[in-house]
């Protein structure tokens, strides 16, 4: 395959929403500084029984740690009031 055989998707083209067909599972990836304190951020944030949380990263320093928030949601409104959520925490630094 070389160059010329590779689709060109011109980014000013794109527009619109994801398209994502719900209820959904949903993958959030809360950074923080310790563990525990965002574990129990995920707890008090989210209100879900089918809420699953695991450590995914440290970094090289030990500063910052990440895990992953799996929970299912329902529209549109619930995943970005989650995400807000998360975001607003105070022992939350950033949600991808």
């Amino acid at each position: 395959m070389n160059d010329s055989d590779v689709p060109q998707v011109n980014l000013n083209e794109i527009s619109g929403q994801l398209e994502i067909d719900y209820p959904a599972r949903w993958i959030y990836k809360v950074i923080g500084n310790d563990e525990p304190s965002v574990r129990e951020a995920v707890l008090e944030t989210v209100d879900a029984p089918d809420v699953t949380i695991e450590l995914s990263n440290t970094s090289r320093s030990g500063k910052y740690i990440s895990i992953n928030v799996e929970v299912t949601v329902q529209d549109e409104t619930q995943r970005q009031g989650l995400y807000e959520a998360l975001r607003q925490h105070r022992a939350v630094r950033m949600v991808l």
